[in-house]
């Protein structure tokens, strides 16, 4: 590590513990990064390629601080966390993956634990082997968390789209979708369903293939997906798809999607909101999984929530109180520090509070996340 572990905790967001894992006989190796002040830490496994471990630290780092986010927002009483493993030749996924669920089970539900990035429904099974902390998506469990987050990321980004177009549905609205996989095709039908046109891209052909079976689509090549004229940009793939460039050519009006960390850097959303453009921050629409998730752990529910009041309205609000400011840097925390996301400085109904244990004093650097899109500093909540 180029730097020293502490030091990053606290630079990265004051973060409570990093676990390493490793194991030579496996081949695992990653990082268990949580926070537990607002409750156990929720997170999901991600298997990835990463060149080196400091990469892996990097996103697990920037994944643990967007949970942490995306439980306040949703108010509930968990804190984030991740869990990234390298992929590599070495790796045994079945060993690997039994290794992760006993070190959750010796955490003894500090971490609660789903699927994320790399790891398919049935590997899944091999860590709920080893531990009672570990959400169960097969048709036994709680289903498909796919849909739920599809669910929040439609009322999320139906609320953009009205906010940066005026449209009250999406009847006629042209709609660029970057992915097609598990959360990219349910949003694909509930915006097929509801009358939208898409544009869709995916480096995997046997995903456009299965979508192809669902709902009508135009196909784009991946790296066009930028270009394409229309009303909202959905990713829903892998995060940092927007960096300053990808910023500048976006010709959408609107953004809103399920992957996590959409912006690769501050520069990225000073430029949307300069732009005019309206985005919607990951952690406010993609915790659908995350609700259900906990729903399912702590009370055994399976059903699908519709979404909150929350999902439906506290992105229009927040876009309609501060979308008219002059610069993003308007450090609107200094309205409502007692809040995590308010709309207009009270507590009335052009507000969407989420009430912060603790709330922490970020009026120096935080900056509106809807309008801007940069992200606020993590802080224990």
């Amino acid at each position: 590590m180029s730097r020293n572990l502490l030091a990053r905790m606290r630079d990265e967001g004051d973060f409570e513990q990093v676990i390493a894992l490793n194991d030579r006989a496996c081949g695992l190796s990653g990082f268990i990064i949580h926070d537990t002040t607002r409750g156990p830490a929720a997170g999901g496994i991600r298997i990835y390629p990463y060149d080196s471990e400091e990469d892996a630290l990097t996103d697990g780092f920037r994944l643990a601080r967007a949970m942490t986010f995306k439980a306040a927002a949703a108010d509930l009483p968990v804190g984030g966390g991740k869990i990234v493993l390298r992929e590599s030749s070495s790796l045994v996924r079945e060993e690997a993956l039994r290794a992760v669920g006993r070190a959750l089970e010796n955490l003894g539900g500090r971490f609660l634990a789903g699927r994320d990035v790399g790891v398919p429904v049935a590997q899944g099974a091999w860590v709920r082997s080893e531990t009672r902390f570990m959400v169960d998506e097969s048709e036994a469990g709680v289903g498909d968390l796919n849909r739920a987050t599809a669910v929040g990321v439609e009322a999320g980004a139906r609320a953009a789209l009205a906010f940066a177009t005026g449209r009250e549905g999406w009847a006629g609205a042209r709609v660029a979708l970057q992915g097609a996989g598990g959360v990219g095709s349910w949003l694909a039908r509930l915006l097929s369903e509801h009358g939208a046109e898409l544009i869709v891209c995916d480096a995997n052909p046997r995903a456009l293939e299965e979508l192809k079976a669902l709902v009508p689509f135009r196909e784009v090549a991946p790296d066009r997906i930028l270009d394409v004229d229309c009303d909202l940009f959905a990713p829903c793939a892998i995060g940092g798809v927007l960096d300053a460039d990808g910023a500048k050519r976006l010709k959408a009006r609107a953004v809103a999607g399920s992957a996590n960390n959409v912006l690769s850097s501050k520069e990225a959303g000073e430029l949307l909101f300069s732009r005019g453009v309206a985005y919607a921050p990951d952690y406010l629409v993609n915790a659908g999984a995350l609700i259900q998730g906990i729903r399912f752990l702590r009370q055994g529910e399976r059903r699908v929530p519709r979404p909150s009041r929350r999902l439906l309205t506290g992105p229009g609000r927040f876009l309609n109180a501060h979308g008219g400011e002059a610069s993003p840097r308007k450090r609107f925390w200094k309205k409502r520090p007692g809040s995590a996301f308010a709309g207009d400085g009270g507590g009335g109904a052009g507000s969407f509070p989420v009430a912060l244990r603790n709330p922490p004093d970020l009026t120096g650097d935080c900056v509106d996340p809807i309008i801007s899109t940069s992200q606020p500093r993590h802080s224990p909540l």
